[in-house]
């Protein structure tokens, strides 16, 4: 029976020295490809599957609104959502907001593991107008994601690991992305202080 013990503490020692080894293995963001791509996953997590279910209804305030992620762990909602819609005979109004503070827990989506908090912020105006010299319409759209909280406060890096090309990456990082109209502007920071800068 103590030989069987024995042989088990080994066992399990060593596996978790394995696990240990492959955790500590895993590289850290080093390159613009790789920060292209964990911006990326970042934005897929976003469009795909938390925006759908935080913009709904009019005008909505979050707090401490719990998301299950769809492959394991959560993220906490803070903040508002609105949307309003007006029109008349000669012209038209559509406007959205959204303000969140997402607090990352082990929150899951396909490949790509996330802990941490980030700013959401996303704004949309649209309008249509007609007079007597005839009709025009003008559109508006700013959207960021950031480490930046409300308060302008930096909140600390949050971590990330994801699988890209044949090997799995886990790094923490600093994030500042915007975009007005078409194209993403984006700085992210890794944890060796690197800064990566790149449009997409």
């Amino acid at each position: 029976m103590k030989r069987n013990m024995l042989i088990l503490t080994v066992v399990f020692t060593g596996l978790l020295q394995a696990c240990s080894e492959d955790e500590s293995s895993m590289p850290a963001i080093a390159d613009e490809e790789q920060a292209r791509e964990a911006f990326l996953r970042i934005h897929t997590i976003w469009t795909a599957t938390l925006q759908p279910v935080i913009e709904q209804g009019n005008d909505v305030t979050y707090t401490d609104e719990v998301i299950e992620g769809a492959g394991g762990g959560s993220v906490v909602v803070n903040g508002t959502f609105s949307q309003s819609r007006s029109s008349s005979a000669s012209s038209t109004l559509n406007t959205s907001l959204t303000d969140v503070t997402l607090e990352f827990q082990q929150y899951t989506y396909e490949d790509l593991v996330l802990n941490g908090v980030l700013r959401f912020f996303d704004s949309y105006r649209y309008r249509y107008a007609c007079s007597s010299s005839g009709c025009a319409s003008s559109t508006h759209m700013f959207m960021s994601y950031a480490s930046e909280g409300r308060d302008k406060i930096v909140n600390p890096p949050i971590a990330i690991e994801f699988e890209y090309n044949g090997r799995r990456y886990k790094d923490t990082i600093l994030l500042d992305a915007d975009k007005e109209y078409s194209t993403f502007t984006v700085k992210m920071t890794n944890s060796a202080g690197q800064e990566f800068w790149f449009n997409y």
